[in-house]
């Protein structure tokens, strides 16, 4: 029985990523699927498998790499809150991993979300591109609207944003 499934998967992610191997597999458990589609999600990791045999469930990763073998997508991973000792945060004090090129994974009563998704509710974004086809307004409301409505802007088709424009894959784009 291990104390710390969690630190296990990453050990064994850790482990397989130094000797190179192309898959690992561990015990599967719902925790472990959510933090394993975050890092599919992300790019840290090619995809996931879970397999049944009998009453026992595993999960097959299939690691990631760059253009060989030798460069590695994950450069680290490491477990901050352990049985022994839990640390808790409020998603404004969550540390950026790495200067914010990181990924933070955190379990909330949301689910099991990244640092970047936590705390984050956009409400009904509204984006409008303007006649000439490069200028972009967006506007939404941050936090339940209790906080600041958020207003950006782009006069190049987004290559060249004022702030950052939320994700228009789930915005809706009007023309004026």
């Amino acid at each position: 029985m291990l104390s710390d499934p969690i630190a296990d998967m990453l050990t064994r992610i850790r482990n397989a990523t130094a000797a190179r191997h192309t898959t690992v597999e561990v015990p599967s458990s719902n925790m472990k699927v959510a933090i394993a589609t975050i890092l599919v999600r992300e790019g840290y990791l090619k995809s996931y498998e879970v397999m049944e045999d009998g009453v026992k469930k595993t999960m097959r990763i299939t690691l990631k790499y760059g253009r060989t073998k030798h460069e590695k997508v994950i450069a680290g991973i490491k477990r901050i809150s352990k049985p022994g000792l839990r640390v808790y945060a409020n998603c404004e004090d969550l540390p950026k991993v790495l200067n914010g090129l990181g990924l933070a994974i955190v379990s909330t009563n949301k689910g099991v979300l990244t640092d970047r998704e936590a705390g984050q509710y956009l409400g009904h974004v509204t984006t409008v591109l303007l006649d000439d086809g490069k200028t972009i307004f967006c506007v939404y409301p941050k936090g339940h609207g209790r906080s600041a409505i958020v207003y950006k802007k782009s006069f190049d088709g987004r290559e060249n944003v004022v702030g950052s424009i939320a994700d228009t894959a789930q915005t809706e784009l009007y023309r004026t």
